[in-house]
């Protein structure tokens, strides 16, 4: 990218779609695309970080499971929970749960070693994120 930015959508349009909970997406969202940008080159660089991966690739699955990993690790530091109503149940944490399954399932090789080092590399970006 030409900057050093994070687009995000509107938080109107999170609150469009849940007015109780809406706010909290956003912020996750946020949080997990700030992962993102705490691992370029610049801060927390891993080598196989956003700049050096095709979409849908092994790299990628690690790459998003380590975003997601950074949204939930600051929710949790700023005692919030991803919550949603549906159909009169309260679901909490279910998108990160999903998202973090889903992309753990798409990565290749020893799986233990590459989702351990995923956390540890999603914990020292959310330490540089927090000013650690």
């Amino acid at each position: 990218p030409m900057t050093d930015t994070i687009l995000m959508p509107n938080i109107s349009q999170f609150l469009s779609i849940d007015k109780k909970y809406g706010d909290l997406h956003w912020l996750s969202t946020m949080f997990h695309e700030s992962g993102h940008s705490a691992g370029h080159k610049t801060r927390i660089y891993n080598a196989e970080g956003m700049e050096c991966i095709i979409k849908g690739s092994h790299n990628y699955a690690i790459e998003e499971f380590r975003a997601e990993l950074v949204a939930c690790i600051l929710m949790g530091h700023y005692g919030k929970e991803c919550k949603a109503i549906k159909k009169g149940k309260k679901l909490t944490d279910m998108q990160s749960i999903a998202y973090v399954n889903g992309w753990s399932k798409a990565v290749n090789g020893d799986k233990e070693q590459l989702l351990v080092g995923a956390v540890r590399d999603a914990v020292k970006r959310s330490a540089y994120m927090l000013g650690k």
